[in-house]
């Protein structure tokens, strides 16, 4: 969540047992808040979780409502400070279509009759099943039955799937199964119209933490929200460690270290009338280091940008063509990630 600048994340399948919660809380006070939901029968099955950041979300203030023990859980917390909510619903649905079908019916029937819970803004999770057969390798659409409760309760709470309406002809996946060389987008996540308007950077990609799902993740910003620019200029942190630079840098300290000496040792006379010789110089050198970065940086980043779209294009063929070598896809994605923070 810290390297991804995550406010929330959901998971599923946690497993987690009510002790093992209290102390996974305990560890992380300073960081994450995690609500969870069990399976009260089984402990060690099913299982979901809602995971707050301390630092970007109002934790302390959540309403939670556990809607299908271990299966569907909401959360909702303030939003800014406009006396706004968002409620964001985390579901892990049956594998079997039955199974699947009942739950979509039994979470539907939760907004019936009196003092319903409140509509979730966000809804996302394991869904174990797929609306089209587009997003299925080997295509084919899953169970009729399962797919029509999906949508009633999608059209009972006034939701759309958000990374699709964002790419409505890409294909993706998020589920690779090496040992059925198939693949799914079965992890999802449906937002109301309102909030996807206010969406971005809706992405799919392996997790940096080891498991057989990728993750699905977007940004959701607040409406109205200003442009920011740029800022300040800045270097990447990686030119500190650049040798080119470093070589030229060193010269131009060991100059301005020699001229600053020079006037200390001379002072001031006719031929030397600055009354701020060696604040003027150490100026001077950090004008000068800049600008010898500066052109280092715009020298390298092409080469940098260059070799990142060269391994994300031999990470899309790794996909379409050998779909079930997770392997050789995570390898590829492993190469990309560290020039993509060494470009930045």
């Amino acid at each position: 969540m810290r390297k991804r600048k995550l406010g929330v994340l959901a998971v599923q399948e946690t497993h987690l047992k009510n002790g093992d919660l209290d102390a996974l809380n305990e560890r992380m006070k300073s960081k994450i808040f995690i609500i969870n939901s069990g399976n009260p029968n089984r402990p060690n099955a099913n299982g979901v979780a809602i995971i707050l950041n301390r630092q970007t979300t109002a934790w302390a203030e959540t309403q939670k409502w556990v809607l299908v023990p271990g299966r569907a859980l909401m959360v909702q917390f303030p939003w800014k400070n406009g006396g706004e909510h968002r409620t964001i619903l985390n579901v892990y649905a049956p594998n079997d279509a039955r199974e699947n079908e009942t739950f979509w019916k039994e979470l539907a029937s939760k907004w019936d009759g009196r003092n319903p819970p409140p509509k979730p803004d966000i809804m996302l999770g394991d869904m174990n099943i797929v609306e089209d057969s587009i997003d299925r390798i080997p295509i084919h659409g899953d169970d009729p039955n399962a797919v029509e409760a999906l949508r009633s309760l999608k059209c009972k709470l006034g939701l759309i799937d958000g990374w699709r309406e964002e790419h409505p002809e890409t294909i993706a996946y998020s589920y690779p199964q090496e040992t059925t060389r198939s693949q799914s987008r079965i992890d999802r996540v449906y937002t109301t119209k309102k909030i996807a308007k206010t969406t971005r950077e809706w992405i799919i990609e392996p997790s940096d933490v080891k498991t057989d799902h990728n993750l699905v993740s977007f940004h959701y910003y607040e409406p109205g929200q200003q442009l920011k620019g740029k800022g300040r200029p800045t270097l990447p942190l990686w030119i500190a460690k650049d040798e080119y630079f470093l070589k030229l840098g060193r010269k131009a300290v060991r100059q301005a270290t020699q001229d600053a000496r020079t006037y200390t040792q001379a002072g001031l006379t006719e031929d030397r009338p600055i009354q701020y010789p060696v604040q003027q110089i150490y100026n001077k050198l950090k004008i000068d280091l800049y600008c010898v970065a500066k052109g280092r940086v715009a020298d390298a980043i092409p080469k940098m940008k260059q070799r990142i779209e060269a391994r994300t294009k031999d990470l899309k063929r790794v996909k379409r063509q050998q779909p079930w070598k997770r392997k050789s896809a995570r390898c590829t994605y492993d190469t990309i990630a560290p020039a993509k923070i060494r470009h930045i």
